[in-house]
């Protein structure tokens, strides 16, 4: 169960940006350093944060997993797009970053008669997890159980059960495959992810939600895309649809070019951004409108609820703030807590952390966001702030009654133990 606690005012900032002489986009960057012999490119990912268009939108998911912030200075670079390359396709073009290097394997073995049963009697620091595999590596895995009861005989009804958990997954995932051959599990796993969207929309669409059919039409295109083989998972590069077309090859996500993109093509509806991760904000504003989180350590995404993003739209108007709403960017599958899958929209914000009196504690930061619909007939749940807090500023707990939470703005700060302000479990008002 993941722990709650009330925490501060996240505002969103929305601006209008001034244009200003367009600069080359990320892809037209990586296309010239290809064509330069000995150049090297490196696109690093986005990252999420809260704010209204003007400001951006976004958020993703599961194997969207949520991103880091990335802080915004400046105001966006005004694209026009008949400038983009998008029939190019920048598969094998861009360089990614290497993958974390895996602790080596540390073992224990247990040499009695009988295999050692009880927590209580293991040794000193052992535990049942295998850092040095690669979780997605079945016969990895199941060939370490399989050491771990027979050799090593320490708790070997945990690696029993394991054991019978990964040969059932295995199996499933083969199982599956067989419908689609030729297909890599990603793909496969993605197709069916996509299914369970379109249900979803097309619940929407029945429910008299306006612009869920396009977009359900442009997920079933995507997912005809895949099955045909004429779509493939890239990491590191997205594909943009609109109304079940799609509208360019695989190339680096930028969000200038997003919004421009989803400028000319977005009336048509069902614009859609697919594979790429989360974040959430309306760009280029300067002034947000503060709104309250729960603090819980178990989430991966921030969330907000529909009505937020109608009352944002309200803040800008009401201070005569010319701003573009947030597209939709997708809509993807999420786990709760009890092991339920529901479905929910991305969007593209900015955040910002204000201290009682309005004055910013950071800076504004863009993240892809889940955006909820409001419930019918019942109190509105907690917003949830997800991990961005902890990229930004220190905190600490205390084993009190109360459960306070300290913020920190410099680290040693916390050695010390004097934090800029005491976040009471019940507040909902971040301190100075």
């Amino acid at each position: 169960m993941s722990a709650k606690r009330k925490s501060s005012a996240l505002s969103t900032p929305a601006h209008s940006a001034p244009k200003r002489p367009r600069e080359q986009s990320v892809a037209e960057s990586i296309a010239e350093s290809i064509a330069e012999p000995g150049a090297e490119s490196v696109v690093e990912s986005g990252k999420e944060s809260l704010a209204e268009p003007g400001v951006e939108s976004g958020a993703e998911s599961s194997s969207e997993s949520a991103s880091e912030p990335v802080s915004q200075s400046g105001s966006e670079e005004e694209i026009d797009i008949d400038d983009l390359d998008l029939n190019v396709s920048y598969v094998g073009k861009i360089s990614l970053p290497s993958p974390p290097v895996r602790p080596k394997r540390k073992r224990w073995t247990h040499t009695g008669k009988k295999p050692i049963t009880l927590m209580e009697k293991v040794p000193r620091g052992w535990n049942d997890q295998e850092p040095d595999l690669d979780p997605e590596d079945f016969d990895a895995q199941i060939a370490r159980c399989k050491e771990r009861i027979t050799v090593d005989r320490i708790m070997p009804h945990v690696f029993k059960r394991k054991l019978d958990r990964l040969e059932k997954e295995k199996r499933r995932r083969a199982h599956l495959m067989g419908n689609y051959p030729g297909l890599s599990w990603n793909v496969v796993n993605r197709i069916i992810q996509l299914q369970g969207v379109a249900k979803h929309l097309e619940g929407r669409h029945q429910a008299g939600r306006e612009g869920e059919y396009e977009r359900f039409q442009t997920v079933l295109a995507i997912k005809k895309a895949y099955q045909e083989g004429d779509l493939d998972l890239h990491e590191g590069l997205v594909t943009y649809w609109s109304k079940g077309r799609r509208l360019c090859e695989p190339r680096p996500y930028e969000y200038a070019e997003m919004m421009a993109i989803n400028g000319r093509h977005g009336k048509e509806g069902g614009f859609w951004v697919e594979e790429m991760t989360i974040q959430v904000r309306y760009p280029g504003t300067t002034s947000g409108q503060g709104l309250i989180f729960a603090d819980d350590t178990g989430s991966d995404f921030m969330t907000l609820f529909d009505s937020d993003m109608a009352d944002l739209n309200s803040h800008y108007r009401n201070n005569g703030v010319n701003v573009v709403s947030p597209s939709k960017l997708r809509t993807i599958p999420v786990k709760t807590f009890s092991g339920n899958e529901e479905w929910h929209d991305i969007y593209e914000v900015e955040v910002a952390f204000a201290d009682p009196t309005g004055a910013l504690l950071t800076s504004w930061d863009r993240l892809k966001v889940l955006v909820l619909g409001d419930p019918i007939g019942g109190p509105t749940p907690d917003r949830v702030n997800g991990p961005w807090i902890r990229y930004k500023l220190h905190t600490s707990t205390a084993p009190t009654a109360r459960v306070d939470m300290g913020i920190f703005r410099i680290k040693s700060a916390l050695a010390q133990g004097t934090p800029v302000g005491v976040l009471p479990a019940w507040t909902r008002v971040m301190p100075p």
